[in-house]
């Protein structure tokens, strides 16, 4: 019977059929999509949206039979699913501004524009398009951001208005010390005091961006092996900075999985094993092999097992860059063909259409 259903892009939508008469022999269906540039379905009738359109679903009866079902299925914009509003609890001197900024997700929401308001205009006041908001007398004012996309979704933050401007005293960066890896992020966070500093944001930097970057929000990504010094310095003016150095350290390995598992050799026989080490860009992906029991299998430096006498024995590949990653198997060994008999012993004649018994 043909429907209809709708699934945002990016997102995954489960279609189930009936398949009548209930006592078919045969109830399973194959799906199809007639238009996988817009969605794809899977095996199990798992459609994905991929970009905002309409398509056909089709499921087509594996019996034969020529019986098909299908439904239309329109794919939407993706919406947003969540924003937040920095600086996190903002403060403001009575007659000041202060720019709040929203970040929409996901990353690729159709529209990601916000409209913004203040629960307390006598508090403080805040551009519907802009986000820059206003002290206007002292206290707070929960200030919203909401998703134009019509999902609903918003975003809020306590905006403090004060009197008088306290400038920043001290600023402490966590964690301390810090690392990364190669290739991957740290966020690094700014605690600025006195809690009720008026302005607590502050500029990152990093000494050798060679080495290790680090963006406006304190995500540090590592470049290269060394080390950089990450430095904060308070927006307000009052010249208040702190410095971490921030160690950037080769790729570690995260698993190693060894083929083919389960494994098994004859005996005065060999198997070539493998490691397959992750992740693919690890500095070290080399591995030292060793057998639990040499007297059943010997495994060489690249892997290669020779069965000794008949039994069982784990084969271990362990990371060789310091991670202690390991992989396991178990291997076994068993003893070669020796001869071969066929029966019966006798020959006999076999007639047309008949098999030897």
């Amino acid at each position: 019977t043909s429907s209809s259903t709708a699934v945002a892009a990016g997102s995954t939508q489960q279609l189930t059929v009936a398949v009548l008469p209930e006592d078919a022999a045969d109830k399973g269906v194959t799906w199809s999509s007639s238009d996988e540039t817009k969605a794809a379905v899977n095996a199990d009738g798992l459609v994905t949206g991929a970009a905002t359109g309409a398509v056909t679903i089709t499921a087509t009866a594996k019996d034969g039979s020529g019986v098909t079902g299908a439904i239309e299925l329109t794919v939407t914009p993706k919406k947003a699913t969540s924003i937040t509003i920095t600086p996190p609890s903002p403060r403001v001197v009575v007659g000041d501004t202060r720019q709040l900024t929203a970040e929409v997700l996901p990353a690729d929401a159709a529209n990601k524009e916000v409209t913004w308001s203040s629960s307390d205009i006598s508090k403080a006041t805040v551009d519907v398009a802009s986000g820059l908001a206003r002290g206007v007398a002292e206290g707070t004012a929960t200030i919203t951001a909401t998703a134009k996309d019509g999902s609903g979704v918003t975003g809020t933050t306590t905006l403090t208005v004060t009197l008088t401007r306290t400038l920043s005293a001290s600023i402490a960066i966590t964690p301390s010390p810090a690392s990364v890896f190669v290739g991957s992020t740290q966020q690094l966070t700014a605690n600025v005091l006195p809690a009720d500093a008026t302005d607590k944001e502050v500029t990152w930097s990093s000494s050798d961006p060679s080495k290790a970057t680090v963006d406006a929000n304190g995500l540090a990504t590592g470049v290269a092996e060394g080390t950089a010094t990450i430095t904060a310095v308070a927006k307000d003016g009052s010249g208040i900075t702190s410095t971490i150095v921030l160690t950037v350290t080769p790729k570690k390995v995260t698993s190693i999985a060894i083929t083919p598992s389960p494994a098994s050799v004859a005996v005065g026989s060999t198997q070539q094993l493998t490691a397959a080490v992750l992740p693919e860009d690890a500095a070290d992906k080399g591995v030292t092999w060793s057998s639990g029991d040499p007297s059943k299998a010997t495994v060489d430096a690249n892997g290669l097992v020779t069965g000794l006498t008949e039994g069982r024995a784990t084969v271990t590949a362990a990371a060789k860059d310091g991670s202690g990653v390991t992989g396991t198997i178990e291997l076994t060994v068993i003893q070669k063909a020796t001869s071969i008999a066929i029966t019966p012993a006798e020959p006999s004649a076999v007639g047309v259409n008949k098999t030897l018994a």
